[in-house]
C-alpha cells in the first residue's frame, strides 16, 4: 500500500481504536487469575492514554502538566458497595452515564416474559432476548455513529430497549455469534434501580440517575418491565403509565432512559437460576424483623452520631435524614389503624400522636415512621406484612408539584400520590438499632 492510501479525499486519516473494558480478572503484573481484583479497579479515576504528548515538571518535581495531541479517557465502573468489606466477594456496578441516549418505547411493553425477576437484570436479558443462534451484526452496527448509538437502525423500538446494553459488550472471539459469556453488561432490573437510589450518596454526582439541577421528568425502563421515576427519587409504576404532575411547566416524558449494569467477581456463563445466579446483596436480614447493611459504602448511610431515637421531623427525599442508619433498623408489619392521607397522618405525628409510640415500652424506644429509603428497602425485599396499597413514610417530596405530599408504598410499589380519597394508607413502624 502506498503511503498516501491511508488518507481520505480531505487529507484526513481515520483510525479505529479498540480499548479493552476497564475490568481485570487477571492480575496484569503476575498474570494470575483473581476474582477479587474488581475491588481494586472500581470507583477509580479515569484510565487515560496520552498520544503525542509533552510533559512539563515544576522545579521541585512535585507537579507536572501533560498536554496531548490525542487522549483516550475511560471511566471506571462505579458501585455503591463497600469494596473493602470483609466477606464481600461479588457485587455489581454501573456505567457512570448512559452515553447512547434515551429510546422511544413501543405501544406494548417489550419486557413481557413470565419469568422476569425484580432483582436479577442479567437473568432478565437472557430470558427476554434469547441469544441462542443470534448474530452480532443483527443488533449492533459497525458504522460510524456520531451520537454514540450503535444499535442497528433496522431494529424495532421494543428490540432497541431490550438489546440496548449489548452495545457495551463485544464479539470477543470474533465468531460473529452472540455467546453467553460475552454478555457482561446488561439492563438494570427495578430493584437495581432502587438500589442505585439507596446508594446514591456513595456514588459520584455524574452517576446519579437524576441529573443534578435537572427540572424535567426522567423515566427509566427496567428489565422486568417496570418504570422507575428518577425525578421522585425511587417511585415505581407500570409500563407507560407516564403521569406528569410533579414538575410545573415540564413536558410529559416520551422516552425511556436506561442504565447498564455489570456483575463483579462472578462467572460470565449463562445464568440458570434467577435467585441464585446473582451477586451478594449489600443488605441482609437476619430474621426477627431486622435489616443490616454489611456491604454498602457508609457514605450512603446515616452515621452513628445521627441515630434517631424518636420521630424524624418532616424532610424531603434529598435530606440526609432520608438515609438508612449505619447499624440497621427493625420493622413491624402494617399497623391495624384507620387509613389516612399522608399529610393527615404526619400532622398527627408532629403533634405527638404517632401510631408507632405504642411500641416504646420495656426499655425499647425510638419507634417511628420510616423514611423513604427505609420504606423502599422494605418494599423491594419484604413480600409479607403489608396491608393495602399505601404505607406512609415520614418523607415528603422536594418537587414543586408535590408539595405537602409524601411517599407511600407496598410490596414492589412506591409512589408520591395526590390527595385523593383512593390514596389513603397506614404505616409500618421502624426503629434504628442502637
Amino acid at each position: 500500500m502506498k503511503t498516501d492510501d491511508i488518507y481520505d479525499s480531505k487529507g484526513d486519516v481515520v483510525y479505529t481504536m479498540f480499548v479493552d473494558e476497564f475490568y481485570y480478572d487477571r492480575n496484569p503484573m503476575t498474570g494470575n487469575t483473581d476474582n477479587l481484583l474488581w475491588k481494586k479497579f472500581v470507583n477509580q479515576p479515569n484510565r487515560e492514554m496520552h498520544i503525542l504528548c509533552n510533559t512539563e515538571y515544576s522545579q521541585d518535581r512535585e507537579s507536572s502538566l501533560t498536554t496531548s495531541s490525542i487522549m483516550i479517557s475511560q471511566r471506571s465502573i462505579k458501585t455503591f458497595y463497600n469494596e473493602n468489606a470483609s466477606g464481600l466477594k461479588t457485587a455489581w456496578g454501573i456505567e457512570t452515564i448512559n452515553e447512547t441516549g434515551k429510546l422511544t418505547p413501543p405501544d406494548d411493553n417489550p419486557w413481557n416474559k413470565g419469568d422476569l425477576d425484580k432483582s436479577n437484570g442479567r437473568w432478565n436479558f437472557f430470558s427476554q432476548a434469547d441469544i441462542r443462534n443470534q448474530i452480532w451484526n443483527e443488533y449492533v452496527s459497525t458504522d460510524v455513529a456520531f451520537n454514540g448509538n450503535h444499535l442497528n437502525s433496522d431494529l424495532d423500538a421494543g428490540k432497541k430497549l431490550v438489546w440496548a446494553c449489548l452495545q457495551r459488550n463485544r464479539d470477543e472471539n470474533g465468531n460473529g455469534e452472540i455467546d453467553a459469556t460475552e454478555i457482561k453488561w446488561y439492563p438494570a432490573s427495578i430493584n437495581q434501580y432502587t438500589d442505585i437510589w439507596i446508594g446514591k450518596d456513595a456514588l459520584p454526582v455524574e452517576a446519579h440517575l437524576y441529573p443534578n439541577g435537572s427540572s424535567e421528568y426522567w423515566r427509566y425502563l427496567s428489565s422486568n418491565g417496570k418504570e422507575f421515576y428518577a425525578e421522585e427519587g425511587a417511585a415505581i409504576n407500570n409500563y407507560k403509565f407516564l403521569y406528569a404532575n410533579s414538575i410545573p411547566g415540564a413536558k410529559k416524558p416520551t422516552q425511556y432512559d436506561y442504565r447498564c449494569v455489570r456483575n463483579l467477581g462472578m462467572s460470565d456463563s449463562r445464568p440458570t437460576n434467577a435467585a441464585k445466579d446473582v451477586p451478594q446483596d449489600y443488605v441482609s436480614s437476619y430474621g426477627n424483623g431486622r435489616f443490616y447493611y454489611p456491604y454498602i459504602n457508609e457514605n450512603a448511610l446515616r452515621g452513628e452520631q445521627d441515630v434517631q431515637k424518636g420521630e424524624f421531623a418532616v424532610h424531603t427525599e434529598l435530606d440526609p435524614a432520608n438515609r438508612p442508619y449505619v447499624k440497621g433498623f427493625e420493622y413491624k408489619s402494617t399497623e391495624d389503624m384507620s387509613v389516612m392521607y399522608w399529610k393527615e397522618l404526619n400532622d398527627a405525628v408532629s403533634a405527638g400522636s404517632s401510631p408507632c409510640a405504642k411500641y416504646n415500652k420495656g426499655g425499647e424506644t425510638g419507634w417511628r415512621l420510616p423514611n423513604e429509603r427505609e420504606l423502599s428497602l422494605m418494599s423491594s425485599r419484604l413480600s409479607d406484612g403489608w396491608t393495602g396499597t399505601y404505607q406512609w413514610a415520614r418523607t415528603t417530596s422536594s418537587l414543586e408539584g408535590k408539595k405537602n405530599l409524601g411517599y407511600g408504598g407496598s410490596y414492589g410499589f412506591m409512589s408520591v400520590p395526590d390527595k385523593n380519597p383512593n390514596y389513603k394508607g397506614r404505616v409500618r413502624c421502624v426503629r434504628d438499632i442502637y
